[in-house]
């Protein structure tokens, strides 16, 4: 080592902060020197260990070091590490050479880097290591060089990135407005981040065949062989209808059609997973992905179904971005049609001959309809003959057939002549003759329009607009078609009549009255002169009541403020306002406004039209407020699950220890309260999954006098901490109501706890309850109020109290879920809670509405009523102790075999099952579980659902495939039981399911019911 050469320069670099040595001896000095056992250490170190002298250059490099950067230890040692490989600071882009500099100086770095190796297997790759410089002294306190530890944390990284590109999936939306759009953003995500040389996402296509939404890497003969399959009718489809459900591996054996899977061979493909795009439990896709070998590194299950997940949901948001575009195209294309018909009634006041007049009909209508075509024709003076007058954009095969034929021989003539008005016609048989079918097709027309042109109800001539895409998308109805018409019509008549004013009022009258949106007649000082019957509908008034207003107090749009805009329109053109507008009521809600200038009556008026913007932007704020609690129900959810496992251990260790007969009776007192307090947090949890996943309650007839005194006696510390004062009014004649009881308890006890924080925020001292029966004798009500006398609620955050995780309360006081919560609870039990300033002069007041369905005896319940299990004193010890002795009487004490991968939930079920009188036979995973359920019968098996390797239902498969007797003893154990997978597993296998956290009465109840019934395999 010391005869390696590293580099040209004859004056290695010396580490920076280090002063020069004085002494050769001392300068010469190495960490081996100081510490010669280090090169030893640092072999037998699972780290990476790098130890460099003052020059920088390597004197230890161990196994570790190897593999981690894939340079040979001969390869290192002897060289400056900046030889080695390029570092740079993780989040700041810079050098990492001055952590060394800081480590000389102060005796330590820690933190991450990223390190390309410049030499070796990796060269080029990029490595995030975690590192941590320590300086080495010699004896006399000069430092001669850096131990540097490293551990690789590039896969948790990667990971970290990856999925923060796969949850971006369901926000794609916003960069991508259709569903396409987002099917091909989501493809690049999937190829970049796995690798995969296949990607398609299909959907059920409007023929009920397999349409593809997203190809990635598919040739021809695949697609052909996917689309050719009815959606119902795909195997893979059926394999992956099952939320929760993914399938992968081999391409030989999955389910797949017999002509894909040749596809898919020939194509060199051989591994391939795919899983269901789920909403609301309802598939509307497939994402599939494929590897051309047999060995790729596919992603879990869950990043898979998380994918899937985030897909669906972008695809539904643009879903409902596609859905506003699709309402603003309508209106627009109205606005449009509104405007060409109002041009169109000029047309004929200001064209010189009948040509001009033809033409520039045709090309308004051919624009307005954004048509493939349009023919305008008179009526020859005969009143047989049929001149076209002129053709806008006509194909040449059409415009031939129009100037060739006669007549007579046209069905919109014929239907013209027989007095009817104007249609749409499809290109298809049976709705057209062969003859014209096939011209059709040669022009690639799908649809026609006949518009007749009539004069003093005499047809004169008509037009006829061609179409050439889909007819399912043309946005076209009878009624407009209708308008056009007359619009054509009145133009004509004001063309050979000259009578422009008539003829002008008479067109105005037409459109103004048709018109879906409200329109105004305004004079240039802004005074109201008529209103047609959308605008008495939108402003709720009548025709009398609006004339001689001005605009300006129903539009908030002055015109004299703006008459240097309006002066400057032209006729046709329009000034587009957004204001909030007023109902005669009062009332106000977003408009868009439109004042476009026309002619009438002799003067300048201005057409104003309002049009009623607050369903549109509702739509939009449900999109947003939809994805916000998708987020919130998903965060929600999964805090509450992780919560269930450590209360599940907290409830059976302190019952457990209850149970034993030589503790001291205060603290089985505290053991009880213990209990309680867990239960208590266990239905705060349960509530979670509540709001989460919208659990419908579980309703039994209910005291709420004996709720309120329940909640009370919870609160009573804090109440007499704070000494406040409880005034209670309960009606004596209050119904028992039917109602889910821990979660109205957990309603009492938001709304108590928030009027006690207001009330110690505010120096009050008082909280009033009260309880009494409302509404009609047929239709009774029960109405609870919690007022105090505290800090209330600042105007404005009213509108803000019923949202998640909005609270006025500092961070470490309030979460923003109780009033949510609340608000779920009491609407999932057809009740609405509301907020209202207190009545004790100040303060906050919530109320809340429960109907009464079924009217039992008034007053406070019994015990011996329904009622009082909702502050029913919890079991005693004692009890527990007889129900385990009587059945260790009844019978011999049983194996069971217990499976969960929680140590603490493993040692205190086997400590349980003993109390309980059974033999516990306990294993960590599936493969253990496996191994011992070979070893004798067992009365039951307990088995947690979610498992890092093995799952609950592989485990379930792999033992009642061993031993079918198994399937009627199997117990699944989960925290999340609103899981829909779960429940359609246990639902088809006839699974017990015990909720987590469960207690030791649950536990032995459970245990009784399997030996108690037959083997359900």
């Amino acid at each position: 080592m010391a005869d390696r050469t590293t580099s040209g320069d004859p004056t290695p670099h010396v580490e920076a902060g280090v002063p020069a040595s004085t002494g050769t001896e001392r300068a010469s000095l190495t960490p081996l020197d100081v510490l010669p056992g280090l090169a030893g250490i640092a072999r037998a170190m699972a780290d990476a260990i790098a130890v460099t002298d003052l020059h920088r250059r390597i004197v230890v490099w161990n196994s570790a070091a190897v593999r981690l950067y894939g340079i040979p230890t001969d390869d290192a040692l002897g060289r400056p590490i900046d030889e080695l490989y390029d570092s740079t600071i993780v989040g700041k882009g810079t050098s990492a050479a001055g952590v060394r500099a800081i480590a000389m100086a102060t005796g330590s770095w820690r933190g991450r880097v990223a390190d390309r190796p410049r030499i070796g297997r990796l060269a080029g790759q990029e490595l995030v290591i975690e590192t941590v410089l320590s300086r080495v002294d010699s004896p006399d306190g000069r430092p001669v060089g850096i131990i540097s530890v490293k551990r690789d944390v590039t896969p948790g990284v990667r990971l970290e990135r990856e999925l923060a590109t796969i949850i971006s999936l369901s926000t794609t939306s916003g960069e991508h407005r259709d569903r396409q759009g987002v099917a091909k953003r989501a493809l690049q995500v999937l190829v970049e981040t796995t690798g995969a040389s296949l990607v398609v996402i299909v959907v059920p296509g409007p023929d009920g065949r397999i349409a593809p939404l997203a190809v990635y890497g598919a040739n021809t003969t695949l697609m052909d062989a996917i689309t050719g399959l009815p959606w119902t009718e795909s195997p893979a489809v059926k394999a992956a209808s099952s939320v929760g459900r993914v399938v992968k591996g081999s391409v030989s054996l999955l389910p797949v059609a017999p002509a894909t899977r040749r596809a898919l061979l020939d194509g060199q493909v051989r591994t391939l997973a795919f899983v269901g795009l789920h909403q609301d439990d309802k598939m509307i896709g497939l994402l599939a992905l494929a590897w051309d070998r047999d060995d790729p590194v596919i992603p879990s299950d869950a990043v898979l179904l998380l994918t899937a997940t985030h897909i669906a949901r972008g695809l539904e948001n643009a879903r409902l971005v596609e859905e506003i575009v699709r309402r603003a195209e309508s209106e627009r294309a109205l606005v449009q049609r509104l405007r060409t018909l109002d041009e169109l009634t000029r047309v004929g006041g200001h064209v010189a001959s009948v040509h001009e007049l033809a033409e520039r009909s045709a090309r308004l209508i051919n624009a307005s309809l954004s048509a493939a075509g349009t023919a305008y024709g008179l009526i020859a003076e005969d009143g047989e003959g049929y001149d076209v007058s002129f053709l806008a954009d006509i194909r040449p095969e059409i415009s031939e057939w129009l100037t060739t034929s006669r007549p007579g021989a046209r069905s919109a003539f014929r239907r013209w002549r027989a007095g009817e008005g104007a249609s749409l016609e499809r290109f298809e048989p049976g709705s057209v003759s062969a003859e014209t079918l096939d011209l059709a097709r040669r022009a690639g027309l799908t649809a026609y329009a006949a518009i007749p042109i009539r004069v003093d109800d005499a047809l004169v001539g008509g037009i006829v607009t061609y179409f050439d895409r889909p007819a399912a998308d043309l946005d076209i109805d009878r009624s407009a078609l209708d308008h056009i018409a007359t619009t054509a019509s009145i133009s004509l008549a004001n063309f050979r009549l000259r009578e422009r004013l008539l003829a002008s009022e008479e067109r105005y009258r037409s459109i103004f009255a048709a018109s879906p949106d409200a329109i105004l007649v305004v004079t240039q000082d802004g005074q109201i002169l008529d209103a047609n019957d959308a605008a008495t509908r939108l402003f709720r008034a009548d025709v009398a009541w609006l004339v001689g207003r001005r605009a300006a107090d129903l539009t908030a749009v002055d015109l004299s403020a703006v008459r240097p805009g309006t002066d400057a329109l032209a006729l046709g053109e329009t000034l587009r306002l957004r204001p909030t507008a007023v109902r005669r009521d009062g009332e106000t809600f977003p408009s868009e406004v439109e004042v476009a200038a026309v002619d009438l009556d002799g003067g300048r008026r201005y057409l104003v039209r309002v049009r009623d913007l607050t369903d549109q932007e509702r739509l939009q704020a449900e999109l947003v407020q939809a994805q916000k609690m998708e987020a919130t129900g998903q965060l929600v959810s999964g805090v509450a699950h992780e919560l269930n496992n450590p209360l599940a251990a907290i409830i059976l260790s302190s019952e457990l220890i209850r149970r034993d007969a030589a503790l001291p009776e205060d603290l089985r007192h505290n053991a009880d309260l213990l209990v309680e307090e867990a239960t208590r947090t266990k239905r705060i949890v349960q509530n979670l999954l509540d709001f989460a996943r919208q659990r419908p309650p579980e309703r039994h007839p209910t005291s709420i006098r004996a709720l309120i005194e329940s909640v009370l006696t919870l609160q009573s510390y804090s109440l007499g901490r704070d000494g406040i004062l409880v005034e209670t009014e309960i009606g004596d004649d209050l119904p028992l109501v039917e109602l889910d009881r821990g979660q109205l308890q957990q309603v009492l006890v938001n709304l108590t706890h928030n009027a006690i924080y207001a009330i110690r925020e505010g120096s009050g001292s008082r909280i009033h309850i009260t309880a009494a029966t409302e509404g009609p004798a047929d239709a009774p009500r029960v109405r609870v109020t919690v007022m105090d006398d505290g800090t209330g609620v600042p105007p404005e955050v009213v509108e803000h109290l019923f949202e998640a995780f909005f609270t006025t309360k500092p961070a470490s006081d309030g979460t923003g879920l109780g009033l949510p919560v609340s608000y779920g609870i009491v609407k999932s039990h057809g009740g609405e809670l509301r907020y209202a300033p207190s009545a004790l002069g100040r303060g906050a007041a919530f109320t809340f509405d429960l109907p009464v369905r079924a009217i039992a005896n008034a007053g406070g319940s019994t015990p011996s009523e329904p009622a009082a299990e909702a502050t029913a004193p919890m079991e005693r010890p004692g009890t527990m102790r007889d129900a385990a002795a009587g059945m260790k009487a009844d019978q011999d004490r049983r194996a069971v075999l217990v499976l969960d991968d929680e140590p603490s939930i493993r040692v205190f079920l086997a400590k349980a099952l003993k109390a309980l009188g059974y033999d516990p036979v306990v294993a960590e995973d599936g493969p253990a579980a496996i191994a011992l359920a070979d070893g004798g019968p067992y009365h039951a098996v307990l088995c947690d659902h979610q498992m890092s390797g093995m799952s609950g239902i592989e485990v379930y498969e792999a033992l009642v495939a061993m031993e079918p007797s198994l399937a009627g003893r199997f117990v699944m154990m989960s925290g999340d039981v609103l899981n829909a997978a779960l429940d359609a597993f246990a639902s088809s296998h006839d699974v017990l399911v015990m909720a987590k956290p469960f207690d030791l009465e649950t536990l032995g109840r459970t245990l009784r019911e399997v030996g108690a019934g037959q083997p359900r395999g």
